[in-house]
């Protein structure tokens, strides 16, 4: 259904998206009251599935069967992009139909929108929809001022995330969660709903059955993504019969997946982080179809947009230009951004050593085709970058987040302020993914923390990674002396002072607690939990070969203490003793999939796998690590068979 205004649609987007709420309002009212009834305005679905690369998806109906089923009937756009690959600042695109130097949202973490900001929801909320959110991450709470417009605002996650990993909602509970509040509302009552799904990024840890099905960990959880996204469209159908339903299918960003050496996303701005899936369905106007015109989520917010004013959905580029970036090297590490731009079929990517592709001819961007002479003025009309200054202090809960989950990041160092991110991406590697990725030990780990001491000088994040792996070991005391240079450095961060004043305080406390342990076993029997006592708290203190030797009495005392053979195993690991703790875990049952990882650790990719696969099938909490090594042994069984 189309209406007629005194003014057209892209000029009100365009002024008005900068207005104060009031304005916007007048205008709303405008352009939509009175021309629709609210029993003729359709229920809207906006989903949002992170870090999902667009040939992930595009002609690939075995991984995302539901997203498959809309092509029938719906409209997808093969060359949609992001505006920056990162969550919140590619989020904040979508909800203001701003570029992130627009808004401001230029990071993660230390931003928000100003609380005057008009948003997607407000449109719709002043036209006649109940809106709701529901994220599921935690750059995407509140605080970022992404939940202005909404009637209900869902981010509540579990306390901590997992290991280095930002908090996040598993998808089945997002879905369950976006349900009951959809079913709870009055059919009468038109709703704007955005689903925000974080499973497909980082961990990768999808089920045994997901991952056998398909063979790869990361097409198992955008499967699992979009069962969860079938069953909010299944819900949401039952109460939109008579008013019909749109959908609106998306991502934030890709992933790069090794890509321009690139493991994840958030470093470049290459299309394979930026080219991203983008799907329309319309109830009321169904219609396969696909469209190749270049397409971002900025265009996305103003069809929307148009939608709430009572015009038929529909998506086209605002103009000839669109911008996009990356501020993760100058946050990070303090070194250049990327500006981009995209103009007909180039891409220009502004940095000190420029770029440009043709990204129809060259889809990869294997061919910088740069020419001073002739692509200076496209370089010209990239977005000005961020400065650290614009950052803001960290509140104390995100401070409290961070500092649980080893955040890496600190203030940028004046020695790479100029440096490209491609000279920087080696380092970025090393703090983003660290060598963990090739299961090394705690030992050759530090071997290459060294090597990027020796290769980029001092800098605070790389002393801060060599502390949590000391501190993940038990090395306190050389742990708080990595985190001590790193406060020379940048004495200013929060976050490491936080670790290094909680690593004193368990040192400590464990000082107070051994002369008591010691005391107890002079008046008492000895048992096997005094001596697991007296030897885990001189595990704590770093007193090696007596707390070895009381883990061993324990265990001569009581062979099936599970506990103490860990803790024991994990002395070992510590010394780089990782055969002598494999020979602790071997042959327990119960400590299987202890064994696994360090057979893993040591190289032994046969005997880990096939027990990592035995421990998957049996529900161990395998991280994404394990969970290759176990796929990879399964495909390699399947081979030989």
């Amino acid at each position: 259904m189309k209406f007629s205004f005194c003014i057209k649609p892209d000029l009100y987007l365009n002024v008005t998206s900068k207005l104060p709420p009031c304005v916007l309002l007048m205008c709303s009212s405008f352009s939509f009251f009175g021309c629709q009834s609210s029993n003729t305005k359709p229920d809207v679905l906006l989903m949002t599935w992170d870090t999902v690369r667009a040939d992930r998806l595009i002609d690939r109906p075995h991984v995302a069967p539901f997203y498959a089923s809309l092509l029938q009937d719906g409209l997808e756009f093969t060359q949609a992009r992001t505006v920056a690959p990162l969550t919140l600042p590619a989020h904040g695109s979508l909800m203001t139909g701003l570029f992130p130097s627009e808004h401001g949202l230029r990071d993660n973490i230390g931003f928000s929108l100003n609380s005057d900001q008009l948003t997607l929801a407000h449109n719709y909320k002043s036209n006649g929809w109940k809106t709701a959110a529901f994220v599921s991450v935690e750059v995407l709470n509140k605080r970022t001022g992404l939940n202005l417009g909404f009637d209900h605002y869902d981010d509540r996650l579990p306390q901590m995330g997992s290991g280095p990993h930002f908090p996040e909602r598993p998808g089945d509970q997002t879905a369950s969660a976006t349900l009951e509040w959809i079913l709870a509302q009055p059919k009468e009552q038109p709703i704007f709903v955005w689903v925000h799904f974080y499973d497909p990024h980082r961990p990768w840890i999808p089920s045994y059955e997901e991952a056998m099905e398909l063979g790869d960990l990361y097409d198992a959880e955008i499967k699992a993504t979009d069962e969860y996204a079938k069953r909010i469209f299944q819900g949401l159908q039952s109460r939109s019969e008579t008013r019909g339903t749109v959908v609106a299918i998306t991502s934030d960003h890709g992933e790069s997946n090794g890509d321009h050496g690139e493991s994840t996303h958030g470093w470049f701005t290459y299309d394979s982080t930026m080219r991203i899936p983008m799907l329309l369905w319309d109830s009321r106007k169904k219609q396969s179809s696909r469209s190749e015109e270049p397409v971002d989520l900025v265009d996305l917010h103003d069809g929307l947009v148009r939608l709430s004013q009572g015009y038929d959905l529909q998506i086209s580029p605002r103009t000839e230009l669109s911008h996009f970036e990356s501020e993760t090297p100058l946050f990070e590490l303090g070194g250049a951004t990327i500006q981009g731009v995209r103009k007909g079929s180039l891409m220009a990517l502004n940095s000190p050593q420029p770029e440009v592709y043709n990204f129809i001819a060259d889809p990869k961007q294997t061919q910088n085709i740069y020419n001073s002479k002739t692509h200076t003025d496209l370089l010209s009309l990239t977005h000005p970058p961020a400065t650290v200054e614009d950052q803001s202090a960290l509140d104390p809960q995100t401070q409290q987040i961070l500092a649980s989950l080893g955040y890496l990041s600190s203030k940028p160092q004046d020695a790479f302020a100029e440096k490209d991110p491609k000279e920087l991406l080696e380092l970025h590697e090393l703090l983003m993914t660290g060598a963990r990725k090739d299961n090394l030990s705690p030992d050759a780990i530090l071997t290459q923390i060294d090597d990027a001491l020796t290769r980029f000088g001092p800098h605070p994040a790389i002393e801060k990674m060599r502390a949590m792996v000391l501190a993940e070991t038990g090395r306190n005391t050389q742990a708080i002396a990595a985190l001590d240079q790193a406060l020379k450095l940048d004495p200013e961060n929060t976050l490491n002072k936080a670790l290094r004043s909680q690593l004193i305080h368990d040192r400590q406390q464990a000082q107070k607690l051994l002369p008591a342990i010691e005391q107890t076993l002079k008046q008492k029997k000895t048992t096997s939990d005094i001596l697991f006592d007296l030897a885990i708290t001189q595990h704590r203190l770093e007193m090696w070969s007596e707390a070895e030797m009381n883990y061993k009495k324990a265990l001569e005392l009581n062979p099936s203490d599970l506990q103490a053979r860990r803790s024991l195993s994990r002395l070992l690991r510590a010394q780089n003793r990782s055969n002598d703790a494999a020979q602790i875990l071997k042959d327990v049952e119960d400590l299987k999939y202890e064994y696994a990882k360090v057979l893993l650790e040591l190289g032994n990719k046969e005997d880990s796998g096939a027990l990592l696969l035995e421990c998957w099938q049996q529900n161990e909490p395998l991280n994404e690590r394990e969970r290759t090594a176990a796929l990879t042994y399964a495909k390699e069984l399947d081979v030989q068979d």
